[in-house]
């Protein structure tokens, strides 16, 4: 296996609630044996702190939260708005992975999941982002994936990162069957070579053996499952039963499926699932 990822982005803002996201970067990192950077962007939470006094503040931090001295890490303290700062910082750094924090728990009046700033990032980032939640279940990474072109990268992906975090991985694929685009999708899979009008039952099949056939060839092992419903929701609900511990998703989809508003699905993971959320962009290019 390639290696997964060569340099890890945390985001912090010096306080408890991203501690999550730090110390997962962290682990990321030293699995994979990547380079890890740690960025914080002035103002921290409203204080007025200097340069000099952010960046010591910073190094004793991640010491606490992770136990890596100076030298184990990339320090990084950028002045301007949070989001900016970030997605400026990630591309200097040459990041394929930044991992951010929630603003923690929903609520019956706010039942998004994620805050604007991490929000803004997950859609605007130039490589793939790991959304941690401090209160994530601890069960199997759970890699959906919408049979499209850009399922390979997503399964590798999630592969990659279970092996690395030591967790199990189940890999499914949700199907709105009443809408004729599935079968669309489906016949352009299989080369013109599904009926032009299965019943839903074998639409799940053949859906199926594309998922079983995926993960083949990419040398996976993991449970493979093939569920019927709104992609959206039916993403969340196997989260939610399996007590996933991360929900790895595309942040694109099959072009002919884009009309089922599977490219939603990862947003609204983000926004709505207790899994963490890792949503996998291909990797940026490098010179040379």
């Amino acid at each position: 296996m390639t290696q997964a990822f060569r340099r890890v982005l945390a985001t912090t803002d010096l306080e408890a609630t991203s501690d999550a996201a730090l110390l997962c970067a962290s682990e990321i990192a030293r699995g994979a044996h990547a380079a890890l950077g740690v960025a914080v962007a002035l103002p921290v939470a409203g204080r007025k702190l200097s340069a000099g006094d952010a960046a010591e503040r910073l190094y004793d931090h991640v010491r606490v939260v992770t136990g890596r001295e100076r030298h184990a890490f990339h320090a990084f303290v950028d002045e301007g708005p949070a989001r900016d700062a970030i997605l400026a910082r990630a591309e200097d750094f040459d990041a394929d992975l930044i991992v951010t924090g929630s603003h923690g728990p929903a609520s019956h009046e706010r039942p998004e999941r994620l805050g604007s700033v991490a929000l803004s990032i997950v859609r605007d980032a130039g490589c793939s982002v790991l959304v941690c939640r401090t209160t994530a279940p601890r069960g199997p990474v759970l890699v959906a994936l919408d049979l499209g072109k850009s399922s390979t990268p997503v399964l590798r992906a999630g592969a990659a990162f279970a092996q690395i975090i030591g967790s199990s991985a189940t890999v499914m694929h949700a199907a709105d069957v009443e809408s004729p685009d599935v079968l669309v999708a489906l016949t352009t899979f299989f080369s013109g070579t599904v009926p032009s009008g299965p019943d839903p039952e074998a639409m799940l099949l053949l859906a199926k053996s594309a998922l079983e056939a995926e993960v083949a060839a990419a040398n996976v092992t993991a449970d493979v499952v093939v569920l019927r419903g709104d992609p959206k929701r039916v993403v969340i609900n196997k989260a939610e039963s399996l007590g996933a511990s991360t929900i790895v998703v595309g942040a694109t989809t099959h072009p002919t499926l884009a009309r089922l508003g599977l490219g939603s699905v990862a947003e609204a993971a983000v926004k709505r699932a207790e899994a963490s959320v890792f949503v996998v962009r291909s990797p940026p290019q490098r010179a040379g």
